[in-house]
């Protein structure tokens, strides 16, 4: 018998002996304090698993004693009813415990992840798919040229110009440089070591001269940021798409306007009905755009090479010139002109229009941004806040004189033109009109304190925060799938009272699910957990009291939401720290530096609800906003090193009296 079997006899033996010697007095007492212990015990767990009432002697002073929160802390919430706790890395780690205060910041972010990882599955797709496009608009411009009875050196300049534009992009995207001509290869190369090393800021010989509109084009912009850069395939593609983005062709200039021409006609013939589906997401995702592209080149130089026999080159450039100024000028203007002639102001008219392989899409706060640089005022994101209706915001901004806020205003008329013209608002549309109901005025019913400064000041920053993740949206990290959840212990909560939010919400997600055709589990989850929320909502302001099953859900909420961003399981392994993001949403040329907004890692918000005659302490999350200009373009990880560092941006003036510990 070993040592330690030995032990065990005898602590036996004597136990024994021990019990054999007790009185029944004895006995039953010992039986009836084991009763009492067990009976205080299972109380202690059912008290918590509810949230506590009157008659259980709770205060939430104590409360926030336990969880150990500072006198500044106990301070700010006895004043303005919240507060803001440390981060921590995902937005779902503070509803592990409870009670829970659910925010419309947590929803928010789950629902970014999502649709970003969505759009990373989306983007891998169009990677092979852009290629083989542009390849066959390529090889049909190239037969059609062949085919025209034009002199090759007429139609060369502008030949030279399609592969000087085209070939980076396809060589970026995987095709071999002996698919162009031998006179341009050379310099197509040149092209794609640059926009690799994307440092440079200048103008290609073959863009030149310099004008207002076009002074230099910016490699720098050609670096691959979020998901993109951990990726090469996708690095490579972000750089071909942000070439064929940046290369104008403008059609005052007789090579450019032929160059877009010829890719026109060849996209006509070839592409038509494969560039509709390739761009029919990003349209419906983002709406309108801020040039022509090559859907718009197709129909407008459907006709270029069927001529008349003995139409020079220079009188079709002229005569198609004169076909498409007509989106410009009235219809009495141009129906009068001689044939073959122009107006007098067409060079002027002409500037106005360009076309680009790939157009950039002109979003509803780029066109604030604009305005207000049009009026020498600095871009800053409280503009956004303020045209999405928030108090505080337009109180920040006191400065700005009735003329400037008429000039940012005049940007919503960007985003209406898609209403007036009979088709749909885009993704992006409603992600704005969604934000702006965090700006409403809170029900009657609502709380005191979501009328407060301290409110409005969070609120202001959900907007903010949840506007930069979706700036943010297309340049997001990928990430693999965790295992993070266990059995969770806790009482549930209380939920943010915005049922417009929530309802506005699921009806987005729906709407983003169809257009990705993203029908998987995750979607499923976290429409189901946002039209849950709405009822929640309703419930919570009519002061109806939780159902076993509105318990369930409350404690499960973090689960839930994670679930829908990737991480599953019933494991403690922590999660990943990629929850920060940075965006550039506006570039200041004569200082050359962006505006430059982000988020942190997700923060606790401590919040006192009135509830049965309490003040109940309740934990949630939300996620900070940063607003600065930054000299470089950060990848996500440059970002989280940079918000590490000694050199971390501090959050807007705005805010710090509401969040700085």
């Amino acid at each position: 018998m070993t040592t330690w079997q030995k032990a065990l006899t005898k602590w036996r033996e004597e136990d024994k002996a021990w019990e054999d010697a007790l009185t029944p007095a004895q006995k039953t007492e010992i039986k009836q304090r084991q009763e009492r212990d067990e009976q205080a015990r299972q109380a202690a767990f059912e008290r918590s698993q509810r949230l506590p009432l009157p008659t259980d002697g709770y205060t939430w002073q104590s409360a926030a004693a336990e969880r150990k929160l500072t006198a500044a802390d106990i301070e700010r919430l006895g004043r303005d009813k919240i507060a803001y706790g440390p981060t921590v890395k995902q937005v779902f780690v503070p509803y592990l415990g409870g009670p829970v205060f659910i925010t419309s910041d947590s929803l928010l972010n789950a629902f970014h992840v999502l649709f970003e990882d969505t759009f990373h599955e989306h983007e891998l797709r169009q990677c092979s798919e852009l290629r083989k496009n542009l390849e066959i608009v390529f090889h049909r411009s190239r037969e059609n040229l062949g085919k025209s009875t034009f002199s090759p050196n007429d139609t060369a300049p502008a030949w030279r110009q399609v592969q000087l534009v085209i070939g980076p992009a396809l060589c970026l995207l995987g095709s071999a440089i002996d698919l162009f001509d031998s006179d341009v290869r050379s310099e197509i190369q040149h092209e794609v070591r640059k926009i690799r090393a994307a440092r440079d800021v200048e103008l290609p010989d073959w863009l030149a001269p310099v004008e207002t509109r076009l002074t230099a084009l910016d490699y720098r912009a050609c670096k691959p940021v979020g998901f993109y850069a951990g990726d090469e395939k996708l690095a490579d593609y972000f750089r071909a798409v942000r070439w064929l983005q940046s290369v104008p062709f403008r059609c005052d200039r007789d090579v450019e306007f032929a160059a877009i021409g010829i890719l026109g006609y060849g996209t006509n013939e070839a592409f038509h009905a494969a560039s509709e589906q390739y761009f029919r997401t990003y349209g419906s995702v983002l709406g309108a755009t801020d040039t022509r592209g090559l859907p718009e080149a197709a129909n407008d130089f459907q006709n270029f090479f069927s001529t008349r026999s003995g139409d020079t080159w220079p009188v079709v450039l002229r005569e198609k010139k004169l076909w498409i100024l007509r989106d410009v000028m009235r219809e009495n203007e141009w129906m009068n002109l001689p044939r073959n002639e122009l107006p007098p102001d067409a060079g002027t008219l002409l500037t106005k229009i360009e076309y680009h392989i790939l157009p950039a899409y002109r979003l509803w706060d780029s066109a604030l941004f604009q305005n207000l640089a049009d009026e020498r005022l600095e871009p800053e994101g409280l503009a956004v806040a303020m045209m999405l209706g928030s108090d505080l915001a337009r109180a920040h901004l006191d400065h700005l004189t009735p003329q400037q806020i008429e000039a940012a205003a005049h940007a919503t008329h960007f985003s209406r033109k898609a209403n007036e013209s009979g088709h749909d608002p885009s993704l992006y549309d409603d992600y704005l009109n969604v934000l702006r109901t965090l700006n409403a005025a809170p029900a009657d019913d609502a709380p005191a304190f979501m009328r407060n400064e301290a409110w409005q000041a969070k609120s202001t920053q959900t907007v903010l925060s949840g506007w930069a993740q979706m700036r943010h949206t297309f340049t997001l990290q990928a990430k693999r799938s965790e295992f993070y959840f266990g059995v969770m212990i806790a009482p549930p909560g209380f939920v943010e009272p915005n049922p417009e939010f929530f309802s506005r919400m699921a009806d987005l997600i729906e709407r983003a699910r169809g257009l990705l055709d993203a029908n998987h589990d995750r979607w499923d989850n976290l429409a189901s957990v946002t039209r849950k929320l709405e009822a929640l909502a309703h419930k919570e302001l009519r002061r109806e009291p939780w159902s076993s099953e509105d318990e369930h859900f409350l404690k499960a909420y973090g689960e839930r939401i994670a679930g829908a961003m990737g991480y599953d399981g019933n494991s403690y392994e922590a999660p990943n720290d990629d929850a920060p993001r940075w965006a550039e949403v506006h570039h200041n040329d004569p200082g050359d530096y962006s505006l430059a907004v982000a988020v942190g890692r997700p923060r606790i918000i401590y919040v006192l609800y009135p509830w049965n005659g309490l003040e109940i302490l309740c934990q949630g999350s939300v996620m900070p906003y940063y607003e600065y200009r930054s000299k470089e373009r950060l990848t996500d990880p440059e970002w989280k090193q940079l918000l590490d560092s000694p050199r971390a941006p501090a959050q807007p003036a705005w805010l710090l009296p509401y969040v700085r510990n």
